[in-house]
């Protein structure tokens, strides 16, 4: 990767603005990418091969956000309004999906 220098010489080519991602598994890495993506304003969908597991993943979502928000807004970085509607949005990102 090289800042500032182009790839490609001569036309642009057509790029296809991405909108959803999916996330096969949300473990350790991937509940954290479903995570930052969602975050990003990207529609996620986080599938699983288990509902145990699909509710963990979930849950490990809400707890890593809870305590990020939670930091900036003992911080003062962020009201707490600011916060639930991050939150809120963040999560509203989020589809998941068992596949077996």
């Amino acid at each position: 990767f090289f800042p500032g220098r182009r790839l490609f010489s001569g036309e642009a080519s057509h790029v296809t603005e991405i909108k959803t991602v999916g996330i096969v598994g949300l473990g350790l890495m991937g509940h954290g990418i479903a995570q930052l993506a969602a975050s990003s304003g990207y529609n996620v969908i986080g599938v699983e091969s288990s509902e145990v597991a699909l509710e963990t993943g979930r849950n490990r979502i809400e707890a890593s956000l809870s305590k990020l928000l939670g930091s900036a807004v003992k911080k003062g970085k962020m009201t707490q309004a600011a916060a639930d509607q991050s939150k809120a949005s963040t999560l509203g990102h989020l589809d998941f999906s068992v596949d077996k």
